[in-house]
């Protein structure tokens, strides 16, 4: 029996084992952003649990979509509410200007509107790198996020708040520089 690697009801926290189907969904949405949005060069990402091998994640991905400046970033939020992307809204440091795909019974996919300059892109990409490269952080943002789904089942944004604290400390610690020989 076939299942669809992703979609989750609007608010519900469920975490779902990794998918390696994900890196392929993204690939596919990424391509579809990318002729879309081919005109304002956008840089994009896949941020979130969902691209890290390995971690248990709600089956909704997150890509992240750097541009210019804000004029090239209004512009694209036009060409996918026209595409069928629904605004979510401006939400700021909580995660850019957010566009969902799917309905509220399946979110398929979150995208999170910012500009270059905004540091938000690094802290996400910062976060993601830092899971990707030591499984003892991976294991415990798991076990973190395992604790709050249980607590918070139907509550995203209480959920979002409990891992807030540890995405900001990973996402601001230095960065191992690659040595010169």
């Amino acid at each position: 029996m076939s299942r669809e690697s992703l979609g989750v009801r609007r608010g519900v926290t469920r975490n779902h084992p990794y998918d390696p189907r994900w890196a392929d969904d993204f690939d596919r949405e990424a391509s579809r952003l990318g002729g879309l949005l081919a005109s304002l060069s956008p840089r994009i990402e896949h941020i979130g649990s969902t691209a890290v091998p390995g971690l248990p994640a709600k089956p909704l991905l997150d890509i992240a979509l750097a541009f210019r400046d804000r004029a090239a970033l209004e512009a694209a939020r036009g060409v996918l509410q026209a595409a069928g992307y629904e605004d979510r809204g401006d939400l700021g440091v909580a995660g850019g200007v957010v566009l969902a795909k799917g309905p509220h019974a399946s979110r398929t996919h979150l995208l999170h509107l910012v500009e270059a300059s905004d540091g938000q892109w690094e802290r996400w990409t910062a976060f993601r790198d830092a899971l990707r490269g030591d499984p003892g952080l991976r294991a415990a943002y798991a076990a973190l996020k395992a604790d709050l789904a249980a607590r918070c089942p139907e509550d995203r944004v209480s959920y979002a708040a409990g891992k807030r604290r540890f995405i900001e400390r990973v996402a601001s610690a230095p960065r191992p520089q690659a040595s010169v020989d």
